[in-house]
């Protein structure tokens, strides 16, 4: 077997970071920032793609260099599901979020893009500080979650009952008696938990190539714990998910690289292509009716699940439009006299604000068409890891498996906060992908 360990396969290609400069300080907060209010990860993903494509702009003064290669097959597929989308505006029941939804993606793929082909420009110094930033801002941010988790986010009610003024918008969210918030819904903490999981690989990378070995061990140590405390304690199934995929993944790609491309690539097009069946045959087993079986979401979700893929009969080929689901849901339940509908085991047929699967929801709303693009994408993605150096193989595939893995079973497709976090776990492996490069051709 090829030894595929960054630690090993190559010399660091800078000289030890001496103390914690700004740039490190600065990454590291950023971090820390959208893992405790998460929905900022929007916003946040944005601005670190401007700021890389003016520290391109700066070290080439060339506007070419900020020219995405749109010749990849990966960003041309990706650009057809985001095109694809903004056209099905014209047939949705609600045409202003079908165009308007699918434009973060858009500018987040060409951020992207550049990012891919611009990061040779950049020193590498520089590139390892930002990986080494992510680094400590994982293992912060991994802390205050594991805290929060273990303590029913006792460390953010002490925030919220010490600073007042950061309650603000979170009536929904928060259970307050006489002043002092009592308890926080798990929509937050879970939505944090998605945050940390999805840089859980790209952290691992930066900590494996650590100039030092106490260094490299203890952080790989402290990501380790972090996963595991998630693993065990995270009422956030689809972050569990999300590790046990990346964990298998990158498993696999130490023993068979080539093994690991192809069963991931083949589950992904499963996904894809063939989940309407695969969630019809799932309800068929009435396991969902089990109350002693599996856990409530879950169970709920097979409802959910199992609703949407009868939906998706009546427009199979187009879809009903991105973002849809919530409209039509709504525009349901207003009926003046709706059909009286028979409950599935504990809960009532239902398609919810979003199918609470991407694969699902894709076809749903993009149609088979649709679908057939995200397969696709997936095969673009993972033929692109292919292509990379050895070193980073694993990595990039386990990335993969990690946002596959969230995407079945969690938020709306079409949620900007969380197109911005798989955003910056895409863009950290870049980086990551960047330095494995540059230190391989040494």
């Amino acid at each position: 077997m090829p030894n595929t360990s960054p630690a090993t396969s190559h010399s660091p290609p800078d000289s030890p970071v001496r103390g914690l400069d700004p740039l490190i300080l600065a990454v590291a907060a950023a971090i820390v920032f959208v893992s405790i209010f998460p929905r900022a990860t929007a916003a946040v993903f944005l601005g670190a793609l401007a700021v890389i494509a003016g520290a391109i702009f700066a070290q080439t003064g060339d506007w070419k260099s900020l020219r995405a290669s749109i010749g990849a097959p990966l960003l041309v597929t990706a650009l057809a599901i985001a095109g694809w989308s903004e056209l099905t505006a014209a047939w949705s029941p609600a045409p202003f979020a079908s165009f308007t939804k699918p434009l973060y993606m858009l500018v987040g793929t060409i951020g992207l893009a550049v990012a891919a082909g611009g990061l040779r420009s950049i020193e590498n110094a520089a590139l390892r500080r930002v990986s080494l930033g992510l680094l400590l801002g994982l293992l912060i941010a991994g802390a205050i979650l594991a805290l929060d988790t273990v303590t029913d986010q006792a460390l953010t009610k002490f925030f919220y009952n010490t600073f007042p003024s950061l309650r603000a918008g979170l009536a929904k969210q928060l259970t307050i008696e006489n002043g002092v918030v009592e308890q926080i819904k798990e929509n937050n903490i879970n939505r944090r938990a998605t945050v940390v999981t999805l840089l859980l690989v790209p952290a691992l990378y930066a900590a494996l190539t650590a100039h030092t070995q106490r260094v490299r061990w203890g952080a790989a140590l402290g990501v380790a714990v972090i996963a595991a405390i998630l693993m065990r304690y995270s009422a956030h199934q689809s972050s569990q998910a999300a590790i046990v995929a990346a964990a298998l993944a990158f498993g696999l790609a130490r023993i068979s690289m080539r093994s690991a491309r192809i069963l991931t690539g083949a589950a992904w097009c499963a996904s894809c292509l063939l989940v309407v069946p695969l969630v019809s045959a799932l309800h068929a087993t009435d396991i969902h009716k089990n109350e002693h079986g599996l856990f409530f979401s879950a169970r709920h979700r097979i409802v959910i699940w199992n609703y949407t893929a009868e939906l998706i009969k009546k427009s199979p080929l187009m879809g009903v439009g991105a973002d849809a689901t919530a409209a039509i849901t709504e525009a349901r339940a207003k009926q003046a006299n709706p059909e009286p509908v028979e409950k599935d085991g504990q809960f009532v047929p239902d398609a919810a604000r979003h199918a609470h699967n991407a694969y699902l929801q894709t076809w749903y709303e993009l149609g088979a068409i649709g679908a057939v693009l995200l397969a696709m994408l997936g095969i673009a993605a993972l033929a692109a890891a292919g292509s990379a150096v050895l070193a980073i193989q694993p990595f990039l595939i386990a990335e993969f498996a990690a946002i596959a893995g969230m995407i079945a079973f969690s938020f709306s497709l079409w949620q900007v906060w969380f197109q911005g976090a798989i955003g910056l776990g895409v863009l950290a492996l870049l980086v990551a992908q960047q330095l494995s490069g540059a230190n391989a051709r040494r």
